[in-house]
């Protein structure tokens, strides 16, 4: 497993106050979702956290969505990726780009729509299950090549999804050799939250 913090995704300031314009709104059993853009960013909030943040031609921002894109380097043979929490769908469009087979699984139909409308996810090309990412590694039997976790219950990891049961049926849900990424947002290597993850997964 590797990783790499890479700091805290801010709550956003109120846009009237930014010069940032809201360009959609709903409610959501999440939260509030929000779509904010400024003249080169489009942002997707759930209740004032930012979860994508990319350039209005498509590009992530974030770090950690790069980072993600050295996974096929790291199996060149994979072909197939389970994907838990879709956000704005930066991760199911970079990995389309290797031409690996994704399953992306979102427990709220709001932020799916929401990323099909403002974020460029394509209709096709990809599975996209509206599920619990835990309900689905259960009744799901098919293995994979890359586990991408990288679900946020507003700015929390859910903790049904970080325990010690949870990881190991991430872990069932891979081939030999196949990789899990988790996308953890902490402070620092000093961040209890990273140390507490770090034990669970060992």
């Amino acid at each position: 497993l590797g990783w790499i913090p890479l700091g805290m995704a801010p709550s956003f300031p109120l846009p009237a106050e930014n010069g940032f314009r809201v360009i959609a709104e709903r409610p959501s059993f999440s939260g509030t979702i929000r779509v904010v853009e400024s003249e080169r960013l489009r942002y997707l909030l759930i209740d004032g956290s930012v979860q994508t943040m990319q350039t209005k031609g498509g590009y992530p921002i974030f770090p950690y969505a790069w980072t993600l894109g050295l996974l096929p380097y790291l199996r060149p043979d994979g072909k197939d990726l389970l994907m838990i929490g879709l956000g704005g769908g930066e991760t199911v469009k970079l990995f389309s780009r290797y031409g690996i087979r994704t399953t992306a699984v979102e427990v709220d139909p709001a932020v799916a729509e929401t990323a099909r409308a403002h974020f460029g996810l394509p209709e096709e090309g990809f599975q996209l299950v509206v599920d619990d990412g835990r309900r689905y590694l259960r009744r799901d039997q098919q293995v994979y090549d890359f586990l991408v976790l990288d679900a946020y219950a507003g700015s929390c990891p859910p903790a049904h999804l970080f325990s010690i049961e949870a990881f190991a049926e991430m872990k069932g849900r891979l081939r030999p050799g196949g990789l899990l990424a988790v996308n953890v947002v902490v402070q620092g290597y000093r961040d209890p939250l990273a140390a507490d993850v770090a034990a669970t997964l060992s």
